[in-house]
């Protein structure tokens, strides 16, 4: 009885390591399909053979060395064997050529990495069980990760041929090697506290199961490896106690929506026009929310409420001038930008500026590329930092995992779905802010006993925190302080990600029907920020950083459930400006740069893809910089925003309206308002009590488009 207990894993076990013996040969002759389906099988072996182990009381030293060498085999050299012929077969890799080389050296790595893995794993394993993985395990990576992709690109062949996958394979495996000999905490598959997870892993299992004894839905074996991944990884990184939260559970369902939304909309990425203007099809509903949603970011949730907080009700403001700058938007610029944007065919603003001219050194185009990604970095990183700082108000995160994690997921579903599913994803996120800046400020004046008591309160701490006509400290002249506030919506008339929204409408019936949306909801937003701002100074006085009172609030005012759900609020702020600033710059570096003034004659389909990589290097970009906790994210935002606006708002109008508008006005305009914008940030605005530097940039961003124009049109 004792040699069948222990004969029951050890089969298992031992049919693994021949069907990855199996895999190998089947790849060798050709057969990729079958060869990926063997490893599944291995998979779904490998975990009978520690259940039945379990079960039976048969765990033994040689039967986790049998098992470590049959995972070596059929979830490190199979997959790696397999990765390498794909490359071949449907990679566009020649063999002996310098891609081969490179993807030669990746598989390797994956195999030695692995083949650590597993000798660390013996190591203590005789160690008490802790629920916890070092590393990605190498079943998930090998059986997992790289099996399922190669089944999902041979059953989908138009994306295997629309990716250059000489260039993925190799990161992939070289990736994945990097997470198998990493000290990063990963959940085991076990029963847990949670009766949630404990149901969520039988249902996966289940599914596992039967996609595998089926041979059908690769692309569900792949997608939720990857979720279960990104999942584990982040749990790894926050504390137990959170890990068992309804946050978590609350924000692993709104991932799992963004996760379908991206997927869903991936059909209309393989084009230029689809990847970055969903075809120009969208209905004014997702025109409206995209719009507000890509135009306040986290600095609504994070930084106006923190302005709220620190300055009071002067604050609003801001609300009047954000108001005042989208109303104009719409209907000084949408309808006009829609239909020259048609007929000139554009897709991206620096197309819209220099159509009307023959610039045959591009200049226009360059210099609306530079800035772009100058401010869009810079804009970008100013989220990562609020979504660091929101992971760590709310489950405990450090700030740089948090940045990091927020940027997983972020930069995940731009790359997959492009325009379209940065559009959807932005309405379901705007009605999730709408949701929250309703009731957070609500609940907030509630705990305070009534607006009366708030104002009371504050009264007792600065009268000139309920004086929308004082500035607390009085350090400034208050007509300057008032000006700046207002001014904060000059830039609505020249964002590049806001002006792309009229371009993506369906006609003219819809930005119609989308501008009395958006600005009611702007109203809500920005009323209910100010608001949650100024009630939280009343319950919550003395705060170090004045732009966590959104978390504060809403960890105190709120059960848990309906916390976890605001924290998906301030996510749903930072990620839907985030992936529309990366697809601006992944626009601007594509079709601007590398189409229209390199001139390249690669299909749209090509330089889609060439779109999708460079989302990833900006993002990467903007997430080292962010792990640097920059200053305050209000002051960095005003930055970026008032740089855009400043170059881009002020020819916008002159091209739309001046007649007479010339090919230098457009230039000497771009360069005059973002250099003057920047210029005064960085040497005057101390100087000139803090006006906000938009004004300037406008004022010599208009002077110069209309008064160059004017000096140099012909007669």
């Amino acid at each position: 009885m004792s040699i069948l207990r222990y004969t029951v894993p050890n089969s298992f076990t031992a049919l693994s390591l021949l069907l990855g013996v199996a895999s190998i040969v089947t790849t060798q002759l050709g057969d990729l399909e079958l060869a990926g389906w063997i490893i599944v099988w291995c998979a779904l072996l490998d975990v009978m053979d520690g259940l039945s182990a379990r079960l039976l009381k048969a765990t033994s030293s040689f039967g986790a060395e049998f098992d470590s060498m049959a995972d070596l085999v059929a979830f490190g050299v199979a997959p790696a064997v397999l990765v390498l012929n794909a490359g071949l077969q449907i990679g566009g890799v020649e063999y002996q050529s310098g891609q081969f080389w490179v993807l030669l050296a990746a598989i390797a790595t994956f195999v030695l990495a692995g083949a650590m893995r597993l000798a660390r794993f013996n190591l203590v394993s005789n160690e008490p069980s802790t629920g916890w993985f070092t590393g990605i395990p190498i079943t998930a990576t090998g059986g997992g990760m790289v099996s399922s992709l190669v089944l999902v690109l041979i059953h989908h062949e138009d994306v295997a041929a629309a990716l250059p996958l000489h260039l993925y394979f190799p990161i992939l495996m070289f990736v994945l090697a990097i997470l198998m000999i990493s000290r990063l905490r990963f959940p085991k598959a076990m029963r847990r506290e949670s009766n949630f997870i404990n149901v969520f892993q039988i249902l996966v299992i289940g599914g596992i199961y039967y996609c595998g004894i089926t041979r059908t839905y690769p692309e569900y074996l792949l997608g939720i490896g990857v979720f279960l991944m990104i999942a584990g990884i982040i749990a790894g990184r926050i504390t137990r106690d959170a890990w068992m939260s309804t946050t978590v559970t609350v924000l692993i369902v709104y991932l799992a929506i963004l996760a379908a939304l991206a997927i869903w909309s991936r059909r209309e990425t393989h084009t230029l026009s689809g990847y970055y203007l969903a075809g120009k099809k969208l209905p004014y509903w997702v025109v409206a929310f995209s719009t507000n949603a890509t135009g306040e970011s986290g600095w609504l949730l994070l930084g106006l409420s923190g302005m709220g907080y620190a300055v009071g009700v002067q604050a609003y403001w801001v609300v009047v001038g954000e108001i005042l700058g989208i109303a104009a938007s719409w209907w000084i610029i949408s309808r006009r930008l829609k239909r020259f944007g048609d007929d000139v065919d554009a897709i991206t603003i620096p197309d819209v500026l220099a159509a009307k001219f023959e610039d045959r050194w591009h200049l226009i185009r360059g210099v609306a590329v530079i800035i772009i990604l100058v401010m869009v970095t810079a804009y970008v990183t100013a989220q990562m930092v609020a979504s660091g700082k929101a992971f760590s108000s709310f489950l405990g995160m450090d700030y740089q995992t948090g940045v990091i994690v927020g940027s997983i997921f972020i930069i995940g579903y731009t790359f997959v779905g492009g325009y379209k599913a940065v559009s959807y994803t932005d309405v379901v996120q705007g009605v999730l802010m709408l949701l929250g800046l309703i009731a957070v400020p609500m609940a907030a004046v509630i705990a305070s006993g009534g607006w009366s008591e708030v104002q009371t309160n504050l009264a007792l701490q600065d009268p000139a925190l309920i004086d929308m006509f004082a500035l607390s400290g009085g350090s400034k002249p208050v007509w300057i302080a008032i000006a700046s506030f207002v001014a904060i919506g000059l830039p609505f008339l020249g964002m590049p990600q806001l002006l792309v929204r009229f371009m993506s409408a369906r006609d003219d019936g819809e930005i119609k029907k989308a501008r009395i949306v958006s600005v009611s909801v702007l109203l809500i937003f920005t009323i209910g920020a100010v608001t949650a701002g100024v009630a939280g100074r009343a319950l919550f006085p003395g705060l170090e950083d004045a732009e966590t009172i959104f978390p504060v609030l809403s960890n105190n005012l709120f059960p848990e459930v309906i916390s976890g759900m605001l924290l998906v609020v301030v996510l749903s702020a930072i990620m839907s400006t985030v992936d529309s600033l990366l697809l601006l710059a992944s626009s601007s570096v594509v079709r601007d740069a590398y189409q229209q003034i390199v001139g390249t004659t690669k299909s749209d389909k090509e330089l889609s893809n060439y779109g999708k990589l460079v989302t990833v290097i900006i993002g990467g970009i903007a997430v080292v910089l962010g792990i640097q906790e920059p200053r305050l994210i209000f002051d960095f935002v005003l930055a970026s925003w008032s740089g855009l606006g400043s170059a881009f708002g002020p020819v916008m109008v002159g091209i739309l309206y001046y007649k007479r508008i010339t090919w230098a006005g457009v230039l000497a305009g771009m360069l005059g308002g973002f250099i003057t914008s920047v210029v005064w940030l960085i040497w005057f605005k101390a100087n000139a009590h803090g006006l906000y530097e938009a004004i300037p940039g406008f004022i010599v961003g208009f002077g110069l488009t209309y008064g160059v124009s004017w000096l140099t049109s012909k007669k």
